[in-house]
């Protein structure tokens, strides 16, 4: 059972099994064991198990969820995520966390396990996010995100998929980009199926810093 603090909001727009529109944070309980899936086609739109527009999202608890999805979403700007925040963090704290992105095809389509415009933070738990399949200019990741990745403890396990394949990507469109790993078992791969294959991948805008910094840990990659 997946106990989340407030209820979601759907919309018809987006694909998902949690989708939430509204400002207000989420979090998320892990009871027992916890299954998503969506829709088995989408044109023109985002599909994810855990879909967040303008909030942040903490998973924790004791549980296990399994994110998978088998969709193909088509059209500019379609992608299939496991877990997509749009204008927010991602921060597992426990639990075991299962995500795969699905299958996306258009000009500018991706497919991330998670995904968060701003931070992806694990302090504890075991995450397994594996990217999926697009574009061969598409990028697939295991964790993406548009500021920092930090890593403080845990095990994480992150796969890119197909196209720019990363386990681990923070591509910052303003601002520094960062990936920060000081504690925890982590082992970040590149897809094998891929046009390029990172395993920890950090850029931005040449006026600002990307960086990757490890310590106190074990990294394989």
């Amino acid at each position: 059972m997946c106990k989340l603090d407030r209820p979601p909001i759907f919309k018809y727009h987006c694909m998902a099994a949690i989708y939430h529109i509204q400002s207000n944070d989420i979090a998320i309980e892990l009871i027992g064991e916890n299954n998503l899936s969506g829709q088995e086609h989408v044109t023109d739109n985002i599909a994810a198990g855990i879909l967040l527009i303008s909030s942040s999202l903490t998973i924790g608890g004791s549980g296990t969820l399994n994110i998978t999805f088998p969709e193909n979403t088509e059209g500019n700007g379609a992608s299939t995520c496991g877990i997509f925040v749009g204008s927010g963090d991602v921060t597992i704290n426990g639990g075991t966390v299962n995500v795969t992105g699905g299958t996306a095809s258009g000009s500018g389509s991706y497919s991330h396990g998670i995904y968060a415009s701003g931070t992806v933070s694990i302090s504890g738990g075991t995450v397994t996010a594996t990217g999926g399949s697009a574009g061969i200019s598409s990028r697939c990741c295991g964790i993406a995100a548009g500021q920092a990745v930090n890593i403080s403890g845990g095990t994480v396990k992150a796969t890119g998929g197909s196209g720019t394949s990363c386990g681990i990507c923070v591509i910052s469109p303003i601002g520094d980009a960062s990936v920060t790993i000081s504690g925890g078992t982590v082992t970040a791969t590149g897809g094998e199926m891929a046009y390029s294959s990172y395993g920890i991948w950090a850029r931005c805008n040449r006026s600002w810093q990307a960086s990757v910094t490890i310590t106190d840990s074990t990294v394989d990659r």
